[in-house]
């Protein structure tokens, strides 16, 4: 009974079951709705932005945990790869490089937004829900630019991962954008 008021109070969520799969599935929609309108309204990007979207997006995550950067101590590993992710205390000076790096280059807006995702990816600032903030900025990016917002299939999962590696590991673009192609 505690545990039903928590969650209808918004200060806790089950940690697995299908109680949790309905909380992300309202992130994700309630992030699309947030990415959608930030489109609009052409604003640059910056931190707190990107800690919002998380906020909004990771419904499944602990309400303490949304629009947090992964706090000191909490290291973590991005499953079946070898790719090092940022040290909590670099977290923040890490994404405000990576913004700087988008504002100020020339490439196609596709490259700039796979690029962004790519390496946001690669710092991995927050305990959870990486991915799926990761794919919103994505598709902020790419509404921005005049173009759809995509949905890497589910069943890319294998494949996403190693093509995110391939780049951030081995410099080489051409996974990620192969998949990037076939979900626009």
């Amino acid at each position: 009974m505690l545990d039903t008021e928590l969650v209808l109070e918004g200060e806790f969520v089950p940690s697995d079951g299908p109680a949790r799969d309905i909380f992300a599935a309202k992130g994700v929609g309630d992030g699309m709705d947030y990415v959608r309108r930030w489109a609009q309204e052409h604003a640059p990007l910056n931190v707190d932005l990107i800690k919002r979207l998380h906020e909004v997006t990771t419904l499944d995550a602990q309400p303490v945990m949304r629009g947090q950067f992964r706090p000191y101590g909490y290291i973590a590993r991005i499953t079946a790869t070898t790719v090092k992710t940022a040290d909590p205390l670099e977290i923040y000076e890490d994404v405000e490089a990576l913004i700087e790096s988008l504002r100020s280059s020339t490439a196609h807006t596709i490259l700039k937004a796979a690029g962004f995702h790519t390496f946001f990816e690669n710092i991995h600032p927050f305990a959870d829900g990486n991915g799926r903030t990761g794919r919103q900025l994505l598709n902020l990016m790419l509404l921005e630019a005049g173009y759809p917002p995509v949905a890497i299939k589910h069943d890319a999962g294998r494949n996403y991962s190693r093509s995110l590696e391939q780049w951030q590991i081995h410099d080489n673009a051409h996974p990620f954008l192969k998949i990037l192609e076939s979900s626009i």
